[in-house]
């Protein structure tokens, strides 16, 4: 089998048709090692991040099973260049190619050609690093799976659990067709097996799920459009962000997820707290916060208090936390006090304006410099130095 394994390679900027670029986490085996990633509906080439960084290894993604030889690739002062698609990715560590015919090298290195892979020779399997895929992907990747449907709110117990079925073929709105009826106290806290995948009709996709408490089967009709419409925890998913991320630390900005009118408490004496911006906390665990049931780091602070975090899906750049590892430079600075309480200012690099203000819902770009658009107020930055904003 030929392949082209590439170490710890990160997306960084493409050309202007960034829309045509997807993350896509799934990753290629053939006879049980890691080869590259198919995402069969795209047309462009790929990179994969966020998988097992555990073995140090981030596969090149090759756009369809059947792939044409893809031409010019080059690699010069880390930068691998794919000249045909204009995408250009940060490589930390050395290339590696392997073939029947080439022998291993590493170092900056050049290579005309990737082989093509085989269907026979690929399995797909899901990467632990994101609980929904949605986003129009193949839910195939779940199968294999074991799903914690966790439980709910108190005020929304009553309402059950819908797209649970018995038949996937019956009605999805006939009560007779309703796995368990739906109901919350039969189905909370409850392991599912995910026995299989099946497709009824286009972008119409059912989990066969074998319940771990009876043995019984049910249905539970997948939507690739609505993350809020997958009810589910992955175990291996909590497993993977427990891993990544016990040990860490988490810098709080002072605003309370749960109420911003309340003062935060800890979440086994119930003692209200200080929870003043800046202060620093070890995340300890990962649980399941018993109020509105979100996944959530348990965190401690120098003087043993613990609080739950629910803001886990907006990290790097939440607005109600910061991972400590990346402001900790900055600490004992005016520009700590800046970041940390959301504030900006001129000079500031574009990582620090991450940091402050998170991700922009636009970047406008001109041949001299780059406006960030949040809502109705703007950042400028020239040579990736903020020269203005309002």
């Amino acid at each position: 089998m030929k392949s082209l394994i590439i170490t710890l390679i990160t997306l960084v900027s493409t050309s202007s048709v960034y829309s045509q670029y997807q993350i896509i986490r799934d990753t290629i085996f053939s006879n049980g090692n890691p080869v590259a990633v198919v995402y069969p509906s795209s047309e462009s080439i790929m990179t994969l991040s966020n998988v097992n960084t555990s073995d140090k290894k981030v596969f090149l993604v090759l756009s369809r099973v059947e792939h044409p030889k893809i031409k010019n690739f080059s690699f010069f002062e880390g930068v691998l260049n794919y000249k045909e698609e204009d995408a250009y990715v940060s490589v930390n560590e050395n290339i590696i190619f392997e073939s029947d015919t080439v022998t291993k090298t590493s170092g900056p290195i050049g290579f005309s050609s990737v082989a093509e892979i085989k269907q026979e020779d690929i399995v797909i399997v899901y990467d632990s690093s994101k609980n929904y895929i949605g986003n129009y992907e193949d839910p195939s990747v779940y199968k294999g799976q074991t799903l914690f449907l966790p439980g709910k709110s108190e005020s929304l117990r009553k309402y059950g659990y819908d797209d649970f079925l018995i038949d996937m073929n019956g009605s999805s709105y006939s009560k007779d067709n309703e796995y368990k009826e739906g109901d919350y106290n039969s189905l909370a806290n409850t392991y599912f097996d995910v026995i299989d995948v099946l497709k009824k009709s286009y972008g119409e996709y059912y989990l066969k799920l074998k319940n771990q408490k009876d043995n019984t089967i049910c249905y539970f009709k997948y939507s690739n459009r609505f993350e809020h419409a997958f009810p589910f925890i992955v175990v291996s998913y909590f497993e993977y962000v427990k891993n990544n991320n016990v040990g860490k630390k988490i810098v709080t900005r002072g605003i309370n997820w749960f109420s911003r009118d309340e003062p935060m408490s800890d979440m086994n004496t119930g003692e209200i707290i200080n929870f003043e911006p800046g202060i620093i906390w070890e995340i300890k665990g990962l649980t399941i916060e018993q109020k509105y049931y979100n996944l959530s780091f348990i965190l401690e602070n120098e003087k043993g208090n613990q609080i739950t975090f629910t803001s886990i899906d907006n990290l790097p750049y939440s607005n109600v936390g910061l991972y400590y590892d990346d402001v900790k430079e900055y600490e004992g600075t005016d520009d700590w006090d800046k970041i940390i309480n959301g504030k900006v200012r001129i000079g500031f690099t574009k990582e620090m304006a991450l940091l402050s203000w998170g991700e922009p819902e636009k970047v406008n770009r001109s041949s001299w410099n780059e406006q960030w658009v949040y809502g109705n107020q703007y950042l400028y930055f020239e040579d990736g130095v903020m020269t203005s904003f309002n």
